[in-house]
């Protein structure tokens, strides 16, 4: 049973990459409508996939010149009931929530092509989250996206995307599938957390995952996350 799920989610995703094998032979072909990505299924159990061009140098360079100065040190959620964010030494970002985008802007743009990849509504997409690791060392420890108290908005999506090059260092680590995603400028990482099951969400704790410290270079990342409810009004 469990094979036949896995098969056909696999089918899901190769029917939402288009399925038009790009030049390379590997990748495959996704229209966002302004863009055009490729995607590479990275992991089938569970799916994760990596999608190239999702954002152009450019908007890159744009995104942390616009939200650089607002960065302040990151903080996670507090372990008892997921409603009080506190600096915490597993996290050693800097990071700056994005106001939602008005019609035209970067923001917008972002989000628009986000839920064309994903095909999660914008209603239940939280503010996009600039993050900054600086060296040496800046990391954040194994972890997952959803919350463990399982709340009635659970998080339930992950969309982290890459602004810079690194030179291969500090991937995200997938720790429990021996995997690492390298920072590339325009890359985007997609997995969902915790897929709906029944009435609730089974959480996947497959995807345990790590920002490895940086060395010598600066990582700029931004986080794109969906809540199980509404988030936007």
């Amino acid at each position: 049973m469990l094979a036949v799920l896995v098969l056909l989610l696999l089918v899901v995703v190769l029917l939402l990459c288009n399925r038009k094998r790009s030049a390379g032979g590997g990748a495959l072909r996704l229209d966002l409508g302004d863009v055009v990505a490729t995607c590479q299924v990275v992991s089938v159990e569970p799916v994760i996939r990596v999608y190239d061009g999702f954002l152009t140098p450019q908007e890159c360079r744009e995104m942390i010149q616009l939200y650089e100065p607002e960065l302040k040190p990151s903080t996670v959620a507090d372990d008892k009931d997921h409603t009080i964010n506190k600096p915490n030494p597993n996290r050693t970002s800097w990071s700056a929530f994005c106001a939602p985008g008005k019609p035209g802007d970067l923001v917008e743009r972002i989000e628009k092509r986000a839920v064309a990849l994903t095909g999660k509504s914008l209603r239940h997409m939280e503010n996009l989250q600039l993050v900054r690791y600086t060296p040496p060392g800046q990391h954040y420890a194994p972890h997952f996206d959803f919350f463990h108290n399982d709340p009635d908005s659970q998080r339930t999506v992950t969309c982290f995307v890459y602004l810079n090059d690194t030179d291969g260092e500090a991937p995200t680590r997938f720790t429990k599938l021996n995997l690492d995603v390298v920072p590339k400028a325009g890359r985007a990482c997609v997995w969902d957390n915790a897929p709906t099951h029944g009435k609730g969400h089974m959480l996947d704790r497959s995807l345990e995952h790590a920002g490895v410290p940086v060395k010598t270079a600066t990582k700029y990342g931004l986080n794109i996350w969906w809540r199980s409810l509404p988030f936007r009004t």
